[in-house]
């Protein structure tokens, strides 16, 4: 590979910025991006002395006569004892030089990509583009000079069917656009239709289950509803049962009541006054307060009562009469009066 044969158009001004960011710099990595869009890898330079060496020190000129060149060859890229940022963006050039020049053999051009990091890849530094020119290539891609084709002859025939052929095209070509055209705009109704399907049935699903949930609501406030009468109609079923037990067993002690006194010898009518005293609560009260009772044991006291009863009665007994016997006739002067 002649290596005078490489051209660069834009390589300097990245070798003058590698230089000046030598002491910032980690690695580079280069890309062949002739195709735009689809950069491909190349390969990649470390700002080391492993990766450096090779370019530090060029191989000198080898004697073809020499029997066994490879034993008189100084050791090639073994870096000097101290090694510079200026000697790694040197040996950094060279490399992009040898890499690009490779990749260019066989093609009149190539264009390349840097891509510049600091160490460990943590800070972005810089990118550019470079293109490779193979001169050789170029050359023989030239070729002799461009010869004019002769000219046809004329054919009226050809250019009458040149002449219907084009229209027919023409027309082939408007129908392909409209029917596109036709197919995108039914194509762009039809997502619209399925959307609004779509958001149609969401809707419809939603609605449908806000109205299970009302109407199991209000079957649940029927049934809570139902409970609270069955159980109303429960307890008042339960107060009438302990009312009417209450009842009968007033009625029962009533009853017993009599039996008591008439077991004891009272006569019919003095038990049924005692159960009439018995239904008042004032009276059983007052009968059994210690004061009334200690009165009661008098038998003066007694006699007293006996004769205020006899007189209510004996007054009760007037009066209702009373009430039942006619009054005398008017005379004719009070009732004209009346």
């Amino acid at each position: 590979m002649d290596a005078d044969a490489f051209a660069f158009t834009g390589l300097d001004l990245i070798e003058q910025r590698l230089r000046k960011d030598a002491r910032k710099i980690g690695y580079l990595s280069l890309q062949d991006r002739t195709v735009r869009g689809a950069d491909e890898p190349v390969g990649r330079f470390d700002f080391d002395e492993r990766d450096a060496a090779p370019y530090l020190n060029p191989a000198p000129p080898v004697d073809e006569g020499a029997a066994d060149p490879e034993d008189d060859l100084p050791d090639v890229g073994e870096p000097g004892p101290d090694i510079t940022p200026d000697d790694l963006a040197t040996a950094a050039g060279r490399w992009l030089r040898e890499t690009a020049a490779n990749n260019t053999v066989g093609e009149p051009s190539r264009r390349f990509r840097v891509r510049v990091f600091g160490p460990k890849g943590l800070d972005f530094l810089f990118s550019a583009t470079f293109v490779c020119h193979n001169q050789d290539e170029a050359e023989d891609e030239a070729g002799p000079p461009l010869r004019l084709p002769d000219m046809p002859s004329p054919s009226w025939d050809q250019a009458i069917t040149d002449a219907a052929m084009k229209p027919l095209r023409a027309l082939g070509d408007g129908y392909a656009q409209f029917m596109k055209l036709v197919m995108a705009t039914v194509g762009q109704f039809q997502g619209l239709n399925n959307s609004m399907h779509s958001r149609q049935h969401r809707q419809l699903r939603e609605a449908q289950d806000q109205v299970e949930q009302l109407v199991a609501s209000i079957l649940e406030f029927r049934a809570a509803q139902v409970e609270a009468q069955e159980q109303r109609k429960t307890d008042e079923h339960h107060q009438d049962a302990r009312t009417e037990l209450a009842r009968q067993a007033i009625k029962q002690l009533g009853d017993a009541a009599q039996a008591f006194m008439l077991a004891r010898g009272l006569p019919p009518d003095l038990a049924e006054v005692f159960g009439t005293l018995g239904t008042s609560p004032e009276l059983m009260t007052s009968l059994r307060d210690p004061a009334v009772r200690a009165l009661m044991k008098d038998p003066a006291n007694l006699r007293g009562l006996a004769q205020m009863l006899k007189a209510a009665g004996d007054q009760a007994q007037a009066a209702r009469a009373a009430a039942s016997t006619p009054g005398p006739e008017p005379t004719p002067t009070e009732a004209t009066a009346a």
